[in-house]
């Protein structure tokens, strides 16, 4: 038995000599025909388990968490006296503000808090290590969020590593409405999302999950687990233009300003945070499957995305 070629990554073939008579023969159907293990993959082609012979289904699961996570965090694991708000998929655990003390950050049981920046105590903030999203290389970013703000008389900064179209990143708005929207920064313009149909910010626990693809230049909004009614069913429009995001700046939840910080940002009770980046060549998700995971994260926020599921 001889391994002659390989079709793509998915079709191996052997050739076989069985009789004197050689034959190809894929090996999927030789390691079925012989009572074989065989590897089983996610929809994106990775290996997360192991086939048993015959009808004996998945007899070893290799599963992980998903490998494109930045960020996963959820203050209900967390003890009163942490010091930052831990990274459960990493090292990238989000650190206090100068002007955050251990004791603000953990005053609301089941939460960890910000305080609303102002002049002299700016660094009030959360601050996750640098994103770095690249939008007009393609990469695709899913940021899920559970807690709770009040809308401010203006539009302010609620989370992301921009404050505006003249600093790259990506900056999400609570806006004088109550409502979200999301804005791609970079080379002095801005790419916005229109503001989603509910109310996020009115003071009572949300949920809200947001996607931007750059590779389509698209996006979508999800509030409570509910896909935004105005977009149809579909990801929407960002706009044909660029939007050069990359940046070295930490995302911060309750402001979009690295360190020392400004005065643009809210006051936010997170009870769980996740952010994935998702590299150019991977597909973004179905709106039905991104709205199962964000459903099962307002369940439970400490539950990590397993590598198949994405």
């Amino acid at each position: 038995m001889q391994e002659t070629r390989k079709l793509s990554i998915d079709d191996t073939y052997f050739q076989v000599f069985d009789g004197g008579s050689p034959a190809l023969v894929h090996t999927d159907i030789f390691a079925t025909q012989k009572g074989f293990a065989q590897l089983a993959t996610d929809a994106g082609g990775d290996v997360d388990g192991i086939f048993g012979p015959s009808a004996d289904g998945v007899i070893l699961s290799l599963a992980e968490k998903n490998r494109y996570y930045h960020f996963h965090g959820a203050a209900s694991v967390q003890c009163a006296d942490d010091p930052m708000f831990f990274d459960m998929s990493g090292t990238n655990n989000g650190t206090f503000g100068a002007h955050l003390s251990v004791a603000n950050a953990w005053a609301n049981p089941g939460y960890v808090s910000t305080v609303d920046p102002i002049g002299g105590s700016t660094d009030s903030v959360i601050r996750i290590p640098s994103l770095n999203y690249d939008y007009d290389g393609g990469e695709k970013l899913i940021v899920w969020w559970c807690g709770k703000a009040t809308a401010e008389g203006s539009d302010v900064t609620f989370m992301g590593d921009s404050y505006g179209p003249a600093v790259p990143g990506v900056r999400v708005r609570a806006r004088s409405t109550g409502k979200v929207d999301v804005v791609c920064c970079g080379g002095g313009v801005g790419r916005y999302s229109p503001a989603s149909t509910a109310a996020v910010f009115d003071g009572a626990i949300r949920d809200f999950g947001f996607v931007i693809d750059g590779a389509s230049r698209k996006y979508g909004v999800w509030v409570d687990g509910v896909f935004d009614a105005a977009m149809g069913g579909a990801l929407g429009s960002m706009g044909a233009g660029s939007a050069d995001t990359r940046t070295s700046n930490t995302w911060q939840i309750g402001a979009g300003s690295a360190a020392p910080g400004g005065t643009d940002g809210i006051a936010v009770r997170t009870r769980g945070m996740v952010i994935i980046r998702l590299p150019a060549s991977r597909a973004l998700p179905a709106v039905g499957d991104l709205t199962t995971i964000f459903k099962q994260l307002r369940a439970n926020p400490s539950a990590l995305i397993l590598a198949g599921a994405l």
